[in-house]
């Protein structure tokens, strides 16, 4: 039926393709096709409003919400879920700063793709995009 929507990691051309309306790369590498992305705006999500990120407890971080200034405060993003990536803003995600990065070994190449949050102290490999020596191995 032509109402069928794409389903999450169902490849894809742009959002109004997929359920979630979310259509980006896997950020895997410069070549990896498009595919449905989850919509996890609202996950994570707290009603707690928020103007800064001191204005949260420190598991999360002030997000911006599909409401126009407004704000509240959302879980980051742990070990191995995305992070950044040209999103709408209340899709963004971000990880933890004082335990994780993101990730984003092609973003010299393509800039929209989104990351993978690591740990701090995995460092970037050969030949992945660098933006300091201390991100590199």
């Amino acid at each position: 039926e032509l109402t069928d929507l794409n389903k999450e990691d169902d490849c894809c051309f742009s959002g109004e393709e997929c359920e979630s309306g979310i259509c980006a790369s896997d950020g895997v590498s410069d070549m990896s096709p498009t595919v449905c992305q989850k919509d996890d705006s609202t996950a994570n999500v707290s009603t707690e409003a928020c103007t800064t990120d001191d204005d949260c407890s420190a598991d999360k971080w002030c997000a911006p919400t599909e409401v126009e200034n407004e704000s509240s405060c959302k879980e980051y993003s742990t070990n191995g879920e995305p992070c950044e990536g040209r999103l709408l803003p209340q899709l963004r995600n971000t990880c933890n700063p004082s335990t994780h990065r993101c990730y984003m070994p092609n973003k010299c190449r393509v800039a929209d793709i989104p990351g993978t949050c690591k740990e701090l102290t995995d460092l970037n490999k050969e030949d992945d995009c660098c933006f300091s020596g201390e991100e590199c191995e």
